[in-house]
Parts: structure tokens; sequence; C-alpha cells
């Protein structure tokens, strides 16, 4: 009896590790998220995999991939507001594998955010006007208007705010871990 409890842990131990291994892996390989056309540069993302809220219960109103100025790589912009109305926009960083944007978890880095400034960029009672977003260059943050109306214009209403930061892949993904 005791020889086939003996088998029975070390089979259990066995199916653990491999399990272990298996997610170590599916994390180190990253999650795709999108593409880009090699010949004409233009993005893809798949959208159905990415939440659509920020983790304090905000709505994220646009993602799009935007490319880093500084290497090869790629950054998920989300863009939308915090919970209490305030504009918030966060960019995390991306990497290329051939021609797929992954994000390579569980930890992701947190390039910056977009903030607004003294509720300048932010929501007025029903209606979300305006929003943060990155510039192009990664240099700075504008107040873009809601496609829904109204005009937001540029200037300083909102602000870069960089910090060591890093998301977990479970506040980006909708199924993550995986099951």
């Amino acid at each position: 009896m005791r020889s086939k409890n003996h088998v029975l842990t070390v089979l259990s131990a066995a199916f653990a590790a491999m399990a272990i291994a298996a997610a170590s892996a599916a994390a180190a390989e990253g999650v795709v998220i999108g593409s880009v056309n090699p010949v004409t540069g233009q993005t893809t993302l798949l959208t159905d995999k990415l939440k659509k809220q920020f983790p304090d219960g905000g709505a994220i109103a646009h993602l799009y991939l935007l490319a880093r100025p500084e290497d090869a790589g790629y950054a998920l912009v989300r863009v939308g507001w915090a919970l209490d109305g305030s504009c918030h926009t966060e960019l995390i960083a991306a990497e290329m594998s051939g021609p797929d944007v992954v994000l390579d978890g569980p930890q992701l880095q947190l390039l910056f955010t977009c903030e607004d400034i003294d509720g300048r960029c932010a929501s007025t009672g029903e209606l979300l006007h305006g929003m943060c977003s990155p510039a192009a260059t990664f240099a700075g943050c504008k107040c873009l208007s809601d496609p829904a109306g109204g005009a937001g214009g540029t200037g300083p209403k909102c602000k870069k705010v960089v910090s060591v930061a890093t998301v977990d892949l479970s506040d980006v993904l909708n199924d993550w871990p995986h099951h």
C-alpha cells in the first residue's frame, strides 16, 4: 500500500511541476494583442482580448497601438476616464515578436500616464467631453475632444506623468490567467 501512495505522490508532484512549467512558458512567450503589417506599417489590435475598464472601474473609450520612437517596440494606449470622471490614459510597453505585438507579463511596464490638470479635460455631468492622449512623439500629452462632440483643443489641459510602475496583465486582458 505504501508503494502505491508513494507512486501517487510522485505522479502528483510531476503533474504539478508540468502545470507550473507550462504556465511559466506561456507567460514567458507573452500574449499576442495585435500585429503590424511589415509592408504598410498598419497596426491591428485584437480588442476582444482587452478589458474595457481601468482597474478602478473607469471606462476605457479608446484602445490603440502607438510606435515607440526610441526603439522598435510599441505601446498599448488605453484612453478614457478614471472612476471619478478625470481623464486617464495609460501607455503600456509592448514588444514585437515577428509581426506580432506582444504583452510579456504577468507584470507590464507602465511607460507613462496622461492625467488632466485641475479637471480641465474632465467629464462634466453626463457628458464625457474630453480625453487626455499622448503626443505621437511621446513628448507629452494633449486633451482631445470626444468623437461625440465638444472641442477639447490642445493646450495645458493634460500632463504627462512618469513613474516607475507596473500593471498586472490581469488588469489588461479579459482572460488572464488563461483557463
